[in-house]
């Protein structure tokens, strides 16, 4: 997968690993982060079957999800907090320590394109314009 796009699941796999867990079936994953209370979990799916057989594996009862908004019709978790979303903000890209991960800016609007899709890479991109994050994602 997109090490950019990824860049917070493979952190936390790589250096909080002891409460980071992976399930992946097909294209999808559900990473379940369990340092705090309630636990976090990232959906992503690019196919709606996938998905589908994702969400039927949780087990937990209290949780903050994050998903793609297209997958909202399929939540049902009344005791859990849902985020329709998956971009995250990276307060300071020195975290991955590698010289070639840097702060975001309009020049990189191409590749934020190609990375995020039109919809969420507009977002983001209006999102930087304004100002509205105090340090965007990382490249």
């Amino acid at each position: 997968m997109n090490p950019v796009k990824f860049a917070f699941e493979i952190y936390d796999s790589e250096v909080d690993n002891e409460y980071a867990d992976l399930t992946a079936i097909n294209e999808g994953y559900l990473m379940f982060y369990r340092k705090f209370k309630p636990i976090t979990i990232l959906l992503y799916a690019e196919k709606e079957e996938t998905a589908k057989k994702l969400l039927s594996s949780i087990r937990e009862d209290k949780f903050i999800l994050f998903v793609e908004p297209r997958w909202r019709s399929l939540l049902n978790f009344p005791n859990s907090k849902i985020y329709p979303e998956l971009l995250i903000v990276c307060r300071s890209p020195i975290v991955f320590k590698r010289e070639d991960v840097r702060e975001l800016n309009m020049k990189d609007s191409n590749e934020i394109l190609k990375i995020y899709g039109k919809e969420r890479g507009n977002t983001l991109l209006q999102m930087i314009k304004k100002n509205e994050l105090l340090h965007t994602d990382c490249f």
